[in-house]
């Protein structure tokens, strides 16, 4: 498991052409591309409050072609993953900002 801290390009489409990931990774400088956190952020941004995004990133499309059962395995791992790494990133904030 990695924990990545850094910029995550937004997008109104899906969007499955590597190209288009590269030049967008290039122009921005991006780690990954997502549809849905540009939006929570401009609403923080607008009412001035703190913004963070805590996102558990997985190949999709890899998805698709893995059966059934397999499929279910694999949602329910990342899913204890991403429950992992948001506790844990959750500890570093907590600790970061308790006064000394």
């Amino acid at each position: 498991v990695r924990i990545l801290s850094g910029v995550v390009a937004s997008a109104d489409t899906y969007c499955r052409d590597e190209a288009t990931f590269a030049s967008i990774r290039a122009r921005f400088g991006s780690l990954c591309e997502d549809m849905e956190s540009a939006a929570v952020g401009q609403i923080a941004s607008r009412h001035g409050l703190p913004f963070a995004i805590v996102r558990c990133l997985s190949n999709n499309d890899l998805l698709e072609v893995l059966s059934g059962e397999r499929k279910g395995q694999l949602y329910l791992e990342m899913a204890r993953r991403a429950a992992l790494v948001t506790a844990q990133l959750l500890r570093m904030l907590a600790e970061e900002t308790r006064p000394a």
